[in-house]
């Protein structure tokens, strides 16, 4: 399993998902960046690569993002 950090576009409600911690250089500048919520979750490693080489379709990355999203908070996707 893969540790990410999620974070959430509250405009375009897009999900970018990392192995790190969100810093600085990873969110928009100034006020379009400010406020986004972060989360954290596991994702098994084949997921992963899967989602790195370009190997999911957009539906099933939409899907991806949002099932770990409603799973590792107290609200669910879209009810932010």
């Amino acid at each position: 399993m893969i540790h990410v950090w999620m974070s959430l576009d509250p405009e375009t409600r897009r999900v970018t998902l990392q192995t790190r911690e969100f810093g600085d250089g990873d969110l928009p500048r100034g006020l379009r960046g400010q406020g986004w919520p972060i989360r954290q979750a596991h994702i098994d490693e084949t997921t992963w690569d899967a989602l790195l080489a370009g190997e999911l379709t957009a539906v099933q990355q939409d899907d991806l993002h949002r099932t770990l999203w409603t799973e590792n908070g107290a609200t669910a996707w879209p009810d932010l």
